[in-house]
């Protein structure tokens, strides 16, 4: 019989390991406030595109600090890469897949933007995973915004000294062909900053503006992290998926691996008079034993945060925001996921969803 667990209506299955989910639910909590329609004032002012100049496909050549002497001003070329962005949700995400031949090895990174109007402020989610040594990547953010044609996006730690450490990205000398960005950090309150890594980017491409580039995959290393723990465990729900609501709407959603396998991106389409997009992005991380998920959706401006934890061998994502939504998927035989979305007035929503591989 059902049980309540975390606010979240979950069935309760006989389950030893996550791998062992395949045929059982899946909850996946989205912060939607509307089903089948959008609002259409989101993500509509001037400064929700402020990042529309880096659309396309761009020639990246990397200089970084001197590891081994981090008293050495200096900065050394460290090799060539491409980046690849798209928007995502509607225009109200900004998606980057960074991949690069560096001295060190071969990298590979994702970014996605978002900016949030009522907290007037853009958020940048990284995650950068050490593919070569099959480690999935943490997920970090910095916020910030542009001033003057210059973005400036911050964040802060505090170190086993007890200092805090000030982190910046900064994005200049933007034009339709080039731009430079930086990071720096300072240990004196942001008196003082030391730059570590410069990239400067060329345009090589336009993009679609209107939609996500598929091929941003295509030169992507795949099964970086198969052997890592946990970060496959999920990977079976990859390809595209669709299927109708019980009302007749249409539902479309595609999962794809990025950066070998070290995290995972889902696009979910609603159909309507003006569909309801969300992207998500997902990793596993080792060192918390669960899964990590964001997302970007057309209904609300704002990044979105949710966890996984197993309850009763379900995967439960517990959203950091009480404004978000509950969803539970079953799936049969790998093939069929039949959905149900909870309504904030008590109705719920479903739909069954064929596997197109």
């Amino acid at each position: 019989m059902p049980m309540l667990r975390y606010g979240i209506e979950t069935s309760v299955y006989p389950m030893n390991t996550l791998q062992m989910m395949r045929s059982y639910s899946i909850l996946i909590c989205l912060a939607l406030t509307a089903f089948a329609n959008a609002r259409a004032d989101v993500c509509s002012e001037p400064r929700d595109r402020e990042f529309d100049f880096w659309i396309g496909e761009w020639d990246i050549e990397n200089r970084q600090a001197n590891p081994g002497n981090l008293t050495d001003p200096n900065l050394y070329p460290t090799g060539a890469a491409i980046a690849r962005v798209s928007p995502a949700a509607g225009g109200c995400a900004i998606v980057e897949l960074w991949e690069g031949e560096l001295s060190w090895g071969r990298v590979l990174g994702f970014s996605l933007r978002s900016y949030d109007a009522s907290a007037e402020k853009w958020t940048l989610l990284l995650n950068w995973p050490a593919p070569n040594a099959g480690v999935p990547g943490v997920f970090a953010t910095r916020e910030g915004g542009f001033r003057h044609g210059r973005g400036e996006f911050f964040n802060s730690s505090v170190g086993t000294d007890g200092k805090t450490r000030l982190s910046r990205f900064t994005f200049a000398d933007i034009n339709e062909e080039r731009y430079r960005w930086d990071s720096a950090a300072s240990v004196d309150g942001g008196v003082t900053w030391q730059t570590s890594w410069i990239m400067e980017g060329t345009r090589r491409a336009d993009a679609d503006s209107s939609k996500f580039a598929p091929v941003a995959l295509a030169e992507d290393d795949m099964g970086a992290c198969a052997a890592a723990e946990g970060s496959n465990s999920l990977a079976y729900l990859n390809g595209k998926w669709s299927g109708k609501t019980d009302g007749g709407v249409p539902v479309e959603l595609e999962v794809l691996p990025i950066m070998g396998g070290c995290a995972f991106i889902e696009f979910l389409n609603v159909g309507g008079e003006q569909p309801w997009e969300e992207f998500r992005v997902r990793a596993y991380q080792p060192a918390k034993s669960q899964w990590e998920q964001y997302s970007v959706s057309n209904q609300a401006e704002g990044l979105l945060e949710s966890a996984s934890e197993i309850a009763d061998g379900a995967l439960v994502w517990i959203a950091a925001s009480k404004t978000g939504a509950n969803e539970e998927w079953q799936l049969d035989d790998e093939q069929v996921l039949h959905w149900r979305r909870s309504q904030a007035d008590g109705e719920s929503i479903l739909a069954e969803l064929a596997h197109h591989r």
